[in-house]
């Protein structure tokens, strides 16, 4: 995952700067010292720097109190810094794992959730990715707002991936969670509610080193669990065929010239009846599975991936790619359910039954009276629909065979 590889990066980069930052400050004590042997310096002048634009700052009154600043308040400050840091490239590769799960399983958004857009919005959409990519975009940014805990929700609720199956406890994660809070709102003082919840009479958060290494440890851990689960769900076909005019595919090829590696790019364009289609509209993962070997995993409109595998087919002829294995399932139309029902239950139904035209909602009216649910009720009135007992209606109106309205 890219979010995931994104994670490894900036986290990378806090780790060394943490012990970079260390680095630098034992050898400018042991410079310095060096420095004042050699009666190079004062070890009783105060200390000063000069930065760009000539600004001047006064390190420290002595060389000892610049010493102790670098031994105890530099560096707290510094793993208190990194810490808040850490906890933000957190989130972040939390949101971006969300963003990747959505974007590869466009079944996950399907809600009954109404989104307003503006008619001139709507009509700057270029194609069905920009509207996707609003609808995503528009899910994470609430989530930046709503916090950890809301993040949590989502993945458990939306995503189906329960975060408290990590090998740690999740109050972990919470508690980094909130020790972050403190430090940048109350510059690391603990209120009453902090107090309350952990048991603690601590009056300032401490992030010792001991505690910042653990906390590199747990969290580089935590995102290597989401990014197993997130994988997960990411290539699972369960809910990809859920459409009855969607489809999946798995495709194994090697690229042998620029048109071959053009055609598996996200941006590539081809033309359907009067469309034209970016691969991009179609759910897209694509792996190196070695040097010019890709194994492509693609889902969404039937008509849009077979013209995709014939233009694949067609570069194959040209030499352009050398197809492996192509794997194509069209999802299933839904199967309905079969709702079963004694005869007594049919015949109470029927004969509680007022004269046509009913009006909206009778199914329910008569599930309360007897009893039953909604769904058994009218399952038997369409069966006696279809056998001719009663008439179609419609809105509370009686349609006839030849499908006009009665008056």
């Amino acid at each position: 995952m890219e979010a995931y590889n994104n994670f490894q990066t900036e986290f990378a980069h806090l780790e060394m700067l943490h012990a970079s930052t260390l680095y630098a400050y034992d050898l400018a004590i042991l410079c310095s010292t060096q420095r004042a042997k050699d009666d190079y310096i004062n070890k009783e002048d105060p200390v000063f720097r000069t930065l760009a634009g000539g600004n001047e700052f006064r390190l420290a009154d002595t060389l000892k109190e610049l010493h102790d600043k670098y031994k105890k308040s530099y560096r707290t400050i510094l793993r208190e810094t990194i810490f808040v840091r850490a906890i933000s490239v957190l989130e972040v590769f939390l949101i971006d794992a969300i963003r990747e799960i959505l974007l590869a399983r466009k079944d996950l958004l399907i809600k009954n959730d109404i989104i307003t857009i503006s008619y001139p919005h709507l009509i700057s959409f270029n194609n069905s990715s920009e509207i996707l990519s609003y609808i995503i975009n528009n899910e994470c940014r609430n989530l930046h707002n709503g916090g950890f805990k809301e993040i949590c929700k989502y993945f458990r609720n939306r995503l189906k991936i329960e975060l408290n199956n990590f090998k740690e406890p999740l109050k972990l994660i919470f508690e980094y969670h909130d020790k972050r809070h403190l430090i940048v709102h109350r510059l690391g003082l603990t209120d009453k509610e902090y107090r309350h919840k952990y048991n603690t009479n601590t009056k300032q958060v401490d992030i010792n080193e001991k505690y910042l290494i653990n906390a590199f440890i747990n969290i580089r851990a935590f995102c290597e669990f989401v990014l197993n689960e997130s994988t997960r769900i990411i290539y699972s076909t369960d809910n990809l065929l859920g459409q009855i005019n969607e489809a999946f595919a798995t495709i194994t090829l090697k690229t042998l010239d620029q048109k071959g590696d053009e055609a598996i790019q996200k941006n590539y364009i081809f033309p359907f009846d009067d469309s034209i289609v970016k691969l991009k509209d179609l759910s897209l993962q694509i792996i190196e599975e070695a040097e010019d070997i890709f194994n492509l995993i693609i889902s969404g409109n039937i008509n849009y991936l077979e013209r995709y595998i014939a233009i694949l087919k067609k570069l194959d002829f040209d030499k352009s790619i050398e197809i492996i294995k192509i794997e194509l399932k069209k999802a299933n139309p839904p199967k309905k359910k079969n709702i079963k029902f004694s005869i007594e239950m049919f015949d109470k139904i029927r004969n509680i039954l007022p004269e046509q035209p009913w009006e909206k909602g009778i199914h329910k009216i008569i599930a309360g009276k007897l009893g039953v649910s909604s769904i058994t009720v009218r399952a038997v009135i369409r069966k006696l629909i279809s056998d001719g007992v009663f008439k179609h209606q419609v809105d509370g109106r009686i349609i006839d065979g030849n499908s006009k309205e009665k008056q």
